[in-house]
């Protein structure tokens, strides 16, 4: 399930890295109306990360500072 499709989109079976270019690891994220949803495990840096709203936000620009923050020593 983790096996990610081998081409332009970063992707496997429900499955990416949304911290791509800013660590390894495996999650999802996704929209509807009225939530956003972001989620990553991190395994190499014991993390998981999760950012959930209930208003239209740019969820990748939500999530990815938070791995960037958590990661810092």
């Amino acid at each position: 399930m983790s096996t990610f499709y081998d081409g332009d989109i970063d992707y496997g079976l429900g499955l990416m890295n949304p911290a791509d270019g800013y660590a390894q690891g495996v999650g999802h994220m996704g929209a509807n109306f009225g939530y956003n949803s972001w989620s990553a495990c991190l395994p190499e840096d014991h993390l998981i990360v999760v950012v959930l709203t209930n208003f239209d936000a740019e969820i990748f620009g939500l999530g990815r500072p938070l791995v960037m923050v958590a990661r810092s020593d």
